[in-house]
């Protein structure tokens, strides 16, 4: 599984004032089951999100040997309902061809039950594209090629976190139950795209 682990990187107090950041705040991105703030580093101490950096930056130089020109932070709540797809909106790359990643940190205890992160996992990338050379993909078409995949949801503590390529496909998992807080770190190699600009804008 192409994952690099950061146990313990927050501590509980530190996710629990993220999450009061998070909910004093009125300017979310509302999709159903998904509530996100984009930009949120502005809202957050700063040796908070210095940490949280970090370590996005170290495993882009490690993984694709040069560190971002840019990062952001987006804060997210996932909760039960019966249109969503879960975090990202259902199965999905960030690119095709172009290299992306993602540092995902759990402000809150994440078991099978209330949304992890899940990684369709290939040895290789490149047979991953061949395969499925698409950003979005339905639940039909992963359901055809599911013995192609291993599937890896990614559980842990409040506080601990993973960084991952995110060229392989993913999503989070829809809540059977409880709810979830996360925060994720977005890092880009050229520029950014202009929804997201718009979106970590406001």
């Amino acid at each position: 599984m192409d994952i690099k682990w950061h146990k313990g990187l927050l501590s509980k107090e530190e996710c629990k004032s993220i999450i009061g950041s998070f909910q004093n705040c009125e300017r979310y991105q509302m999709m159903p089951g998904d509530h996100r703030l984009w930009g949120a580093e502005r809202f957050l101490e700063q040796d908070v999100v210095a940490k949280i950096m970090d370590v996005d930056r170290e495993y882009a130089i490690e993984r694709h040997g040069v560190p971002p020109k840019f990062q952001t932070l987006m804060v997210n709540f996932t909760f039960q309902s019966e249109e969503s797809q879960g975090s990202g909106q259902g199965w999905h790359r960030d690119s095709v061809l172009k290299y992306q990643q993602k540092t995902i940190v759990y402000l809150v205890d994440v078991s099978e039950e209330n949304g992890p992160f899940i990684l369709k996992d290939l040895r290789y990338i490149w047979l991953s594209r061949i395969l499925i050379p698409v950003r979005r993909i339905s639940d039909r078409i992963m359901l055809l090629c599911s013995f192609l995949f291993k599937e890896n949801a990614v559980t842990c503590g409040a506080g601990s976190g993973f960084s991952t390529c995110t060229n392989f496909i993913h999503r989070g998992k829809p809540l059977i139950k409880g709810e979830r807080y996360a925060v994720t770190v977005y890092s880009f190699f050229d520029h950014i795209p202009l929804h997201l600009k718009k979106l970590i804008n406001g």
